[in-house]
C-alpha cells in the first residue's frame, strides 16, 4: 500500500519536471546525504523519548537509515562499541537531565543531546580502552543470560522487553563500574 501510494504521486508528478523516482523521495537531500561506506561500523540511536537507546552494526551493504534515527559512522568496531556504551549508560541520562526540555506530559525528546556530550574516541586514552573491556565482557555476560524471548520482538512490547534486559544488565557484577567509566568519560572530557 505505502508503496502504491508513492508510484501513484510519481506518476502524479511525472509530467512537473521530475527527474526521477529518486528525487521525489530524497526530501531535503535526506537520502542524498547518507553516504555510509561498506565495511564501516553504524551507531544508531532513536530521537525520540527520554532514555537513550543505542546499538551498532557492521555495514555489509548498502542502507538507510530512517529519519526518526539519528546515527553515526564508526570505522573500527571498538570506536562502535565505545559509542553504543556511552549513549546507553545511565551517566549519560543523568548528565543531559538538565537540559532536557520538558513540557506537561513529562521529558521530551532527546535528539542530539547524548551525542553531544561524547567525546571522540581515542585508542591512546586508557579510560576509553577500558571502557570498550568492560562493554565487551557486559555484552557476553547479558548474551549468556537473557531469555530468548526477551529478543522477540513477537513476544511483547518493546518496553516490557527491554525493562526486562535492563534489569538482567544493572544485576552484573561490571555493571556499576562500566557506569563509573561512563561518568568519568563523560564529565572529564
Amino acid at each position: 500500500m505505502f508503496f502504491d501510494q508513492i508510484k501513484n504521486r510519481y506518476i502524479a508528478y511525472k509530467g512537473k519536471n521530475v527527474k526521477s523516482m529518486f528525487e521525489v523521495l530524497n526530501v531535503f537531500n535526506k537520502l542524498e546525504k547518507q553516504k555510509i561506506p561498506i565495511g564501516s561500523f553504524l551507531v544508531v540511536y532513536g530521537a525520540g523519548g527520554s532514555k537513550t537507546c543505542a546499538a551498532y552494526m557492521k555495514v555489509d551493504s548498502e542502507i538507510v537509515i530512517d529519519q526518526t534515527l539519528y546515527y553515526y559512522i564508526a570505522d573500527t568496531e571498538d570506536e562502535a562499541i565505545f559509542m553504543t556504551a556511552l549513549l546507553n549508560s545511565n551517566s549519560i541520562e543523568k548528565v543531559n537531565a538538565a537540559y532536557q526540555a520538558q513540557g506537561q506530559f513529562g521529558k521530551r525528546h532527546i535528539h542530539t543531546l547524548p551525542a553531544d556530550s561524547i567525546p571522540a574516541f581515542d585508542y591512546d586514552n586508557q579510560i576509553h580502552v577500558e571502557l570498550v573491556s568492560i562493554t565487551k565482557s557486559l555484552m557476553r555476560s547479558l548474551n549468556g543470560k537473557t531469555p530468548t524471548d526477551k529478543l522477540d520482538p513477537n513476544k511483547g512490547p518493546v518496553a516490557t522487553r527491554r525493562k526486562a534486559i535492563n534489569k538482567i544488565l544493572v544485576g552484573l557484577p561490571e555493571y556499576d563500574f562500566y557506569e563509573e567509566l561512563c561518568m568519568k568519560i563523560i564529565t572529564e572530557h
